[in-house]
């Protein structure tokens, strides 16, 4: 199996967790997995490397214009006689000639909604030169055009870990996601700004970073909101948070949120796309409307103010994490659709 992946940098560690996964409870005598970044290679390649996942990275930059980058890639293909190309990022080049170089199954993994990958949301999803695509939720399946993906849900480590607390006396909100405008952090900002007695940690960075800066200082926030950056090991950021909060505006998954459900801690979102299939309402946290941080900040106040209902909803969330979204369920799921494409 070979999986091919954008970039090793660390901000692409989202799509890595699937590889990860499999590298770590698929069965080995059965699959030997490979992975190819198609630009660049980083800590994630370091990461798969130390569990000896043989990792390669072949610069190939513009699609079908690049045409060394793709010959790279036929020549990587070749060299590892591949069942199957499990396609996490690149568009139909990459597919095509996995095909052509290759004679592979080819796999096509969604892990998002075209709105978070595109600026205009406007990427196309074709299921030509596919044998099967695979969406990280209901939501994702249904931008793809034509077919019906297979849906397999992400998988996470479930923890009762004991959760430590920040500052004393004070309620500490976080999210950690990057820092565009589809992940709706200005709202939670400004619902903030309706709040005492808090402080929102965010955890990640990205082009709107200045902008979310200036939208704090404008509302008065700057002093309780703590920008993080890049975060390695968010379970220990979020151990210490007693609330977390994801204010997307398009969303396909919500992998953040179903973490800091995994260590018991209940979540506020928008009722957009994946976040609703994750979240139970009233049950492991609430659901608001987008762009509404008075919504928001209401939710918000009602957990604060209550910590019998913070700990209740926080334990029915670490178990639906545990029981709904396992990595050994998504492991499973991925390697039955590998049976079934070589049967």
């Amino acid at each position: 199996m070979v999986h091919v992946l954008g970039t090793g940098a660390q901000q692409a560690k989202a799509l890595a967790r699937t590889v990860e996964c499999l590298s770590d409870l698929m069965d080995s005598s059965r699959y030997s997995l490979s992975v190819i970044f198609l630009r660049d290679d980083g800590p994630l390649g370091d990461s798969l490397r130390a569990k000896g996942v043989d990792v390669r990275a072949i610069s190939w930059h513009r699609g079908r214009a690049d045409i060394p980058g793709a010959m790279r890639f036929a020549r990587a293909l070749r060299s590892l006689e591949p069942d199957i190309v499990h396609l996490h990022a690149g568009g139909l080049s990459p597919r095509l000639v996995s095909k052509i170089a290759a004679g592979a199954k080819v796999i096509v993994h969604y892990h998002s909604l075209a709105e978070e990958s595109s600026p205009d949301g406007t990427t196309r999803r074709s299921p030509l030169a596919a044998d099967l695509i695979i969406a990280n939720s209901d939501a994702t399946a249904r931008s793809v055009k034509r077919v019906k993906p297979l849906v397999i849900y992400p998988g996470v480590v479930s923890t009762s870990a004991e959760t430590k607390k920040g500052v004393v006396g004070t309620l500490t909100i976080g999210v950690a996601a990057r820092l565009v405008p589809v992940k709706g952090i200005k709202y939670l900002i400004e619902a903030i700004s309706h709040l005492d007695g808090l402080h929102l940690e965010i955890a990640g960075d990205g082009p709107e970073r200045a902008e979310l800066e200036r939208h704090a200082a404008m509302f008065g926030v700057s002093d309780d909101v703590t920008f993080a950056g890049w975060v390695d090991e968010i379970s220990e950021m979020m151990s210490h948070w007693d609330i977390y909060v994801q204010p997307s505006v398009a969303e396909g998954f919500g992998i953040a949120a179903l973490e800091a459900m995994a260590l018991g801690i209940p979540v506020i979102a928008t009722d957009v796309g994946g976040l609703r299939e994750i979240i139970v309402e009233g049950e492991t946290g609430y659901l608001v409307p987008p762009k509404n941080p008075g919504k928001l900040a209401a939710r918000i106040r009602e957990l604060g103010n209550d910590s019998g209902l913070r700990a209740r909803l926080g334990e029915a969330a670490r178990k639906r994490a545990a029981t709904e979204f396992s990595r050994e369920r998504e492991c499973a799921a991925i390697q039955s659709a590998y049976e079934k494409l070589l049967s």
